[in-house]
C-alpha cells in the first residue's frame, strides 16, 4: 500500500462470518490506520448473502433455527440492503466471473468420492451460488481520511469481537 498509493481497496466485509475473512478485513484497516491513508474501502460480502430474505430459511443445509438467529442478529438483510450503497454492473463479465469461481475447485466440486463434501452450489439448494451471479456486485463504500482511520478501525475491531463472541 505504501508503495503503489492505492484510491480503491477492495476488502470481505466487516460483518463477514469466516475467520480469515474477518481477519484480513482487520489487517486492511490496521495497514490503512498505520500508514494514514486516505483511500476509498469497498467491503463486499460473501457469506452474508447466505441468508433470509436472499436464500430460503426452509431450503437450507443449516438447521432453520441456526438460519433464522444469523437473519435476526443481522437485522433481516436490512442492515446489509443499508449499507450496501455502491452497486456496480457487471453484466459483461458474469461469464468471466463464472470462469474464475469454477477455478476454485474445493468451493466448487467435492473433492473427495462419496463424502458429504458440501460446495456452494449445495448450499440452500442452489440459492446461495445464484447470488453471485447477478448483473450487479454490491459493497458497502468507506471513504478513508486519515484523521478518521483509527475510529474506523476500532469499530472494525469491535465488530470482529463481537462476532467471535455471538457465533456470528
Amino acid at each position: 500500500m505504501t508503495t503503489h498509493q492505492p484510491e480503491e481497496i477492495f476488502v470481505p466485509h466487516h460483518q463477514e462470518p469466516p475467520a480469515d475473512h474477518a481477519v484480513t478485513n482487520h489487517i486492511v484497516w490496521e495497514a490503512i490506520r498505520q500508514i494514514n491513508l486516505p483511500v476509498t474501502v469497498y467491503e463486499y460480502p460473501i457469506w452474508l448473502w447466505d441468508q433470509y430474505p436472499w436464500t430460503n430459511m426452509i431450503l437450507s443445509n443449516q438447521s432453520f433455527w441456526a438460519k433464522l438467529g444469523t437473519g435476526i442478529r443481522s437485522g433481516l438483510g436490512w442492515r446489509l440492503i443499508r449499507e450496501l450503497r455502491c452497486a456496480v454492473e457487471i453484466r459483461e463479465i458474469l461469464e468471466l466471473k463464472q470462469k474464475a469461481l469454477s477455478q476454485h475447485r474445493s468451493q466448487m466440486q467435492p473433492l473427495l468420492a462419496n463424502s458429504q463434501w458440501l460446495t456452494l452450489g449445495d448450499l440452500s439448494n442452489g440459492e446461495f451460488l445464484n447470488c453471485f451471479f447477478q448483473n450487479y456486485e454490491f459493497f458497502h463504500p468507506v471513504k478513508v481520511n486519515p484523521a478518521t482511520a483509527s475510529k474506523q478501525l476500532s469499530d472494525s475491531t469491535a465488530n470482529t469481537a463481537a462476532r467471535s463472541r455471538d457465533g456470528f
